[in-house]
């Protein structure tokens, strides 16, 4: 763990690395929002001046050691959140892709992890999270910094989607493949049905290419949601080979060996006594399995995916046809 991080986990709770895995049905209620400004505790305002220089000097980076550079993106992301300063998201938008020349994954989603959870807590404004959504590389850590955003974001008018449609516009006008891929990974990731009639726009912007990496994709959490696997049926039937993939990984890679139809709670950090998701229906695979059967076993002969049926099938475990 390096310096910068010993010098965070003393100036905010500990959590585990990444987002928290926490059972589905053991919501957490939003901790008491401690007074957390946009600078780091025990750093006067002299040295805060000083990393806000810095990070509008990109001259200056590459003498810098990787524990300061965390520091800084640290320190203007929660900045950035508490003033939408154009100058803050002008070095964030620069900065963070050199931390990412700099530093690797494994610290950039401890870095993600610190920022995260000074939002849950309810004194950061969630577009701190940003940076991670529009800049880092990895989709894997785009998808997990999604499920935070789409989770954490207040909503606009009443209206519980309000996260989910900020990512889905995101991930439409994305340059980058891997950030789109990411984005749709964690919308997938949240389990929710009610997200996936949000996704067909960002779907249909995704290559071929693209589409068998969303497939792949590694979660964020083991958990396997009825409306990832209806994502990927209904993908299947509209002739995707890429969706026979994603259909033989899920119910392989399932923990516990279980499919849940959930509903989130939106802002998960609201101050109720709702849980941050409801289960509404728990299956084992094999039961699950046996309720999508029929669509499956309906795929034509002449299906892009028809030679890995057979495989898609074992997989949920049913008898190849």
């Amino acid at each position: 763990m390096s310096r910068a991080f010993r010098f965070l986990r003393s100036a905010l709770p500990e959590v585990p690395l990444g987002r928290p895995k926490r059972h589905p049905k053991q919501g957490r209620r939003a901790a008491p929002a401690a007074e957390l400004p946009s600078e780091l505790p025990g750093v006067g305002d002299a040295a805060l001046a000083e990393l806000a220089a810095i990070a509008n000097a990109p001259e200056r980076w590459d003498a810098l050691d990787e524990d300061t550079l965390l520091l800084i993106v640290f320190q203007q992301c929660l900045f950035y959140a508490h003033t939408q300063d154009g100058d803050a998201a002008a070095a964030l938008a620069l900065m963070y892709p050199y931390l990412v020349t700099r530093v690797g994954e494994e610290e950039r989603l401890e870095l993600q992890d610190r920022v995260t959870q000074a939002v849950e807590e309810g004194h950061v404004p969630v577009i701190a999270l940003l940076p991670f959504v529009q800049h880092e590389p990895s989709p894997v850590a785009v998808a997990l910094a999604a499920v935070s955003f789409a989770t954490l974001m207040p909503l606009e008018g009443g209206d519980e989607m309000t996260g989910p449609r900020t990512l889905v516009r995101m991930a439409s006008h994305a340059d980058d493949d891997g950030t789109r891929v990411g984005l749709l990974g964690g919308l997938l990731q949240l389990g929710d049905a009610r997200v996936l009639p949000l996704l067909a726009e960002a779907w249909q912007s995704l290559e071929g290419e693209a589409r068998a990496r969303l497939a792949v994709l590694p979660a964020p959490s083991r958990l396997v949601f009825a409306s990832t696997v209806e994502f990927w049926l209904a993908a299947l039937e509209a002739g995707e080979s890429a969706a026979a993939e994603a259909l033989v990984r899920l119910p392989r890679e399932a923990e516990p060996a279980r499919v849940l139809d959930v509903e989130r709670k939106f802002p998960a950090n609201a101050p109720d006594d709702r849980d941050e998701i409801s289960v509404i229906t728990d299956r084992d695979v094999a039961a699950h399995g046996a309720r999508i059967e029929p669509r499956l076993r309906a795929i034509p002969a002449g299906h892009p995916a028809a030679s890995r049926m057979g495989e898609v099938l074992a997989a949920w475990g049913l008898a190849p046809a």
